[in-house]
Parts: structure tokens; sequence; C-alpha cells
């Protein structure tokens, strides 16, 4: 049997705005934009820190991206 260790890559459970919006290929702006016309992302609030749990991220690309091909 091998000790080698399993290189097993998952996404992380939550992101800041920042880093989400790095992960999205998104400005921040864009995304204090959405969240002032209620159509950002589901957030959640840990102390003083915003986090968008990853499920909640890609959700709101996915239906960002359906909206533009209905749009389109």
């Amino acid at each position: 049997m091998s000790d080698k260790k399993t290189d097993i890559k998952f996404p992380p459970l939550a992101y800041s705005p920042k880093q989400f919006c790095q992960v999205a290929n998104i400005s921040l702006s864009l995304l204090w934009k959405a969240w002032r016309e209620n159509n950002g992302p589901k957030f959640g609030r840990l102390g003083a820190r915003i986090i968008i749990t990853h499920a909640d991220g890609m959700e709101w690309l996915q239906n960002m991206a359906a909206s533009d091909e209905r749009a389109a």
C-alpha cells in the first residue's frame, strides 16, 4: 500500500466578496451594484465578514447567464 497523498481539489465552501469576484471574473463594483438592486447572490455574515457560499455564487452566475441568453 502506498502512503502517497491524493491531490483532490474541492472548491472553497465560501468566498469573500473579493474572492468571489476573482473567481467569477467580475468587478467588485458590479457585485455591489447587483446587491444594491437586489439582484446579487445570496450572502451571509460571519461576524463582520460577508460570505458568499460556493453554491449561492454558482446559482447566481447560472441565473445571470440564463437571463443574458433570454435577452439576446
